[in-house]
C-alpha cells in the first residue's frame, strides 16, 4: 500500500512536464475547443522580473510573430525569444505569457525597433488555464 502511495506521488509530479508555457504578442488566449466545451482561465499582470522566472523556470513555446517583440522580449528576460508565426491551442494546465502594448496602432504602422516599443508602452500578464 505505501509502495503504490510513492509511485502515485512520483507520478503525478512528473506528470507536470506536460504543461506549458506559450509565449504571445497579445492578450488572446487560445483555447483547445475539441477537448472541452469550458475553461475557466486565471489572467494577472506581472512584472518583469516575474516573466524572467517563468522562461527561465519552465520549456516553452515561442509564438511571437513580431522581429521587433521577439528582441524586446529577449532583452527583457535576458533570454533568447525566437519568432515563431505559429498557431497554439492551450490545454487544461498550460500557461501563457502574454506581451501587451498599452496603446493601439494606427491602421498599418509597424513598430520597426525596440526603441518604439518601449515608446509607446507595454504589459506582460500570466494566463493560466484551469
Amino acid at each position: 500500500m505505501v509502495l503504490f502511495i510513492i509511485t502515485l506521488r512520483l507520478f503525478y509530479s512528473r506528470s507536470k512536464y506536460i504543461d506549458m508555457l506559450y509565449l504571445f504578442n497579445s492578450q488572446i488566449i487560445p483555447v483547445n475547443w475539441q477537448l472541452a466545451d469550458s475553461y475557466i482561465i486565471k489572467i494577472k499582470k506581472i512584472d518583469v522580473d516575474q516573466a524572467r522566472q517563468l522562461v527561465i523556470q519552465n520549456q516553452f513555446i515561442s509564438a511571437i510573430g513580431h522581429d521587433s517583440t521577439a528582441k524586446l522580449l529577449s532583452m527583457l528576460l535576458n533570454i533568447d525569444i525566437p519568432i515563431n508565426r505559429i498557431q497554439i491551442q492551450m490545454n487544461s494546465g498550460d500557461i501563457g505569457l502574454h506581451f501587451t502594448l498599452k496603446k493601439r496602432l494606427d491602421e498599418g504602422q509597424v513598430i520597426k525597433n525596440v526603441h518604439e516599443l518601449e515608446e509607446i508602452g507595454f504589459d506582460l500578464l500570466m494566463s493560466k488555464v484551469l
